[in-house]
């Protein structure tokens, strides 16, 4: 009876270390895993933290873009207000050449009538000159004809 139980006693204890060393192994897996899904679940965390980040630097971006495109449509618009500006005053320039054009033509048409009312004037002064010598003259021969009418009336 004692070779049966020392015999059954082996094989339990054999049994026992096999168990043992599966459980060993099992455990070496389930450690591993453990440890791989503790791995993974700190990656996922760092993912997530990234992710995050990512997407406060993308709402960051969007709010800049925003922001960047209000700037452009006000730059758009005063430069929309400068052309219009740029165009009034082209056109008052414009204006103003004409005005200054008419200004140009009306004074060398004053200056031509200025020489014409000079020219008449003198012409006119000419003409009073000329009248003045003839009255001289006329009066010069009426001397003459009185003195001629009064030496004929000595001699009559």
């Amino acid at each position: 009876m004692g070779c049966c139980f020392t015999k059954e006693l082996k094989a339990r204890i054999k049994e026992l270390e096999e168990s043992n060393a599966l459980l060993d192994r099992q455990l070496k897996g389930v450690t591993k895993r453990a440890s791989t899904a503790e791995q993974l679940s700190k990656d996922a965390k760092q993912r997530a933290s990234t992710a995050e980040q990512l997407s406060k630097d993308a709402e960051q971006r969007a709010s800049t873009a925003e922001q960047l495109s209000k700037d452009a449509k006000q730059r758009a618009s005063t430069a929309e207000q400068l052309s219009k500006d740029a165009e009034q005053r082209a056109s008052t320039a414009e204006q103003l050449s004409k005005d200054a054009e008419q200004r140009a033509s009306t004074a060398e048409q004053l200056s031509k009538d200025a020489k014409q009312r000079a020219s008449t004037a003198e012409q006119l002064s000419k003409d009073a000159e000329q009248r003045a010598s003839t009255a001289e003259q006329l009066s010069k021969d009426a001397e003459q004809r009185a003195s001629t009418a009064e030496q004929l009336s000595k001699d009559a």
